[in-house]
């Protein structure tokens, strides 16, 4: 029958050729994945041949609840805390010289000059989460 039609089933989506099936291949691509998910999901729950209608009645947030779920699912774990890590890393190196002035958080940014004898701090970042947090995983990289 898919062949037929010209579709081709897919591992990463088995649920969507027979959706394309039954409303057809140039349907709203939204929907055709938001059902395919749903029968996705459907098949992971075992619910029952013509057991659809009754689930989606009570299922948490009906077809929408569903597709997030199966997304959801589908979802890989999230990445380790690259910023944790790195920030980790920042803790335990050997500081670099010392610099006698008055900061606010652990980590500060600091734009520096090459003066006569070292540097020569111009300009501190201690507001600047974004700044902050990117040198940090520059610098632990």
């Amino acid at each position: 029958m898919l062949r037929d039609a010209g579709l081709n089933m897919q591992a990463r989506a088995p649920m969507t050729p027979p959706v394309k099936l039954v409303f057809g291949v140039d349907y709203d691509k939204t929907r055709l994945t938001e059902f395919a998910a749903v029968l996705s999901y459907a098949r992971r729950q075992d619910v029952p041949q013509n057991g659809l209608d009754a689930f989606l009645e009570v299922a948490p947030g009906g077809i929408k609840g569903v597709v997030k779920a199966e997304r959801d699912h589908r979802r890989p774990a999230p990445a380790r805390d690259v910023f944790a890590q790195a920030a980790e890393e920042m803790r335990s190196r050997p500081p670099l010289g010392h610099v006698a002035m008055p900061t606010h958080g652990e980590f500060v940014v600091l734009l520096a000059r090459a003066g006569h004898d070292g540097l020569d701090i111009v300009a501190s970042f201690e507001d600047d989460t974004a700044l902050t947090e990117r040198a940090i995983r520059k610098a632990a990289a």
